[in-house]
């Protein structure tokens, strides 16, 4: 028990001195604010004259009013904590230094596969019959720089370990490289199993480049871990995205919240997943763990192969050249309808996952069906929703049982009246915790994405995902979320009735500052 104890110190041992540290820095700048608002009126009013300034630089920004209007509030309410917190957590856009490398990050294209994804791309989205579904595709195309492909081949994965059963014999065939991209790596045996795999390949002298999150990965993985992978093998490179440093500024936002995986530039998976162990059940600190994503076979996985590549490129020496690895899947297999990969990155402030949310909302005519592991949506994601459903489309969204975070969790539920009262139905997942990120409308488009239904996704971190139009794949989509809603438990308004008044005022207080979460 002792020695549990220990190692689970030691594990997030970094977690604990960061929010030390922090906390120190808070501690300190209070006690000099209270005695200098109580002691001199010039710092009081030279506070509030910054604070004011502060408010209207936040207006003209180019945030969502959503995002905006609670930082002011904040602020006007206690200037000098609202103005900090605004430093830390608040600013959404990556520091400049990381914009720069990100957008000046190259990769070699051979001029002709250039040529044959422009032709690919024009023939996948004319295949589309609708003139309107066409034009979302060519908002990606153009959003993006992502191309749409023809169907070649692509399989759906209602479970975690549905996905990893089916990726780590596809990982000890990899001829090549191997690219994952994650916001999480833990220590665990789901990473066991995967650094066995990506040893042995390093062995046969396959490339092996690992992207994770700093801050997704804190209390997960020791300190330098990325150091410590790099000494295993000469073949086995590896980043840590975004170091977070206690004592000089960092940003909470702009994390790298993909899910990547290519083998070969034949193979990618995206989805949910991360690789920890209660993602495929092997714990299950919140009871069942439903999450999933997708395989893309052929051609289209070398879009993410590019977005793999971009993001190394931008802070690594030793880059990767796509010219010799793209291009070159040899099991594409066209039939019908269109998978459009895409990414979603903060720095070029597009919005991309939450436009195309929208899209599929507003033309919705018969269905929308959502998993939401946080349901935490601004104005506009929220009024697109009512609407629908008040035009007498079925909207369902199924939200988690067990809670992983309890904060947000009550922020999601505070969100629930509203959404409700216009007719939209929104269900528990009994079982336990919903992770996926998956969107359905009509029976025939559907979104499998690693952005959740918040702020901080939509607005705030590099995303991706997988746009499907008329793809036979949607389906199993629908069979998968068919089955979710029956065993899931319908919430209603009686149960949002029981709440206290002290729990409707503090879910007032949590909606006011929603999007600070």
């Amino acid at each position: 028990m002792l020695k549990k104890t220990k190692r689970l110190l030691i594990k997030y041992n970094r977690f604990i001195i960061t929010g030390l540290l922090v906390a120190l820095q808070l501690v300190w700048m209070t006690v000099f604010y209270l005695s200098a608002m109580a002691n001199n009126i010039y710092i009081t009013t030279a506070i509030r004259v910054v604070s004011l300034f502060f408010i209207i630089y936040i207006l003209n920004n180019k945030d969502s009013p959503s995002f905006k209007l609670p930082w002011c509030l904040l602020i006007a309410i206690v200037p000098f904590f609202g103005i900090l917190l605004y430093f830390l957590f608040g600013n959404g856009n990556p520091t400049r230094k990381m914009r720069k490398k990100i957008k000046e990050a190259k990769y070699s294209i051979p001029d002709g596969y250039i040529q044959a994804l422009r032709e690919e791309s024009i023939i996948a989205t004319q295949s589309i019959q609708n003139e309107r579904d066409r034009q979302t595709d060519n908002y990606l195309v153009n959003s993006c720089a992502m191309p749409a492909f023809r169907n070649g081949g692509l399989k759906y994965f209602s479970t975690g370990e549905d996905m990893f059963r089916d990726m780590m014999p596809v990982l000890r065939s990899a001829e090549k490289f191997i690219f994952l991209e994650f916001f999480i790596i833990e220590e665990s045996k789901m990473w066991s199993e995967i650094l066995e795999a990506l040893l042995e390949r390093a062995e046969k002298g396959v490339d092996v480049r690992i992207i994770y999150d700093d801050f997704g990965s804190m209390a997960a993985v020791p300190k330098n871990y990325h150091k410590t992978l790099e000494k295993l093998h000469k073949n086995i490179r590896c980043i840590k995205f975004n170091q977070v440093l206690p004592f000089s500024y960092f940003s909470a936002n702009c994390r790298d919240h993909r899910k990547i995986a290519v083998i070969d530039g034949k193979y990618a998976y995206t989805g949910g997943l991360n690789i920890a162990d209660r993602y495929i059940n092997l714990t299950s600190p919140y009871g069942y763990w439903k999450d999933g994503g997708v395989r893309i076979d052929g051609y289209a996985a070398d879009s993410f192969t590019l977005m793999f590549s971009r993001m190394w490129n931008a802070f690594r020496e030793d880059k990767i050249d796509t010219s010799g690895i793209i291009g070159i899947a040899n099991n594409s297999k066209y039939s019908r309808g269109v998978v459009h990969p895409y990414c979603d990155m903060p720095h070029d402030r597009q919005e991309i996952t939450e436009n195309i949310l929208i899209d599929m909302i507003t033309r919705a005519k018969d269905r929308i069906y959502i998993f939401a592991p946080y349901l935490i949506i601004g104005y506009e994601l929220r009024i697109v929703l009512c609407n629908a459903a008040k035009r007498g489309v079925d909207v369902k969204i199924i939200t988690p049982g067990i809670p992983d975070k309890k904060i947000v969790h009550r922020l999601s539920r505070a969100n629930y009246r509203t959404l409700m009262e216009s007719g939209i139905e929104i269900y528990r997942y009994t079982p336990g915790f919903i992770h996926s990120k998956v969107y359905l409308t009509d029976s025939d488009t559907a979104l499998v994405s690693t952005a959740n239904m918040d702020y901080r996704s939509l607005y705030l971190l590099y995303e991706c995902g997988v746009y499907l139009k008329d793809v036979p794949e949607i389906a199993d989509i629908e069979k998968d979320m068919n089955h979710t809603l029956g065993v899931s438990e319908r919430v209603e308004l009686d149960d949002l009735d029981r709440d206290g008044l002290f729990t409707r005022l503090f879910d007032s207080v949590l909606r006011a500052f929603e999007t600070l979460f």
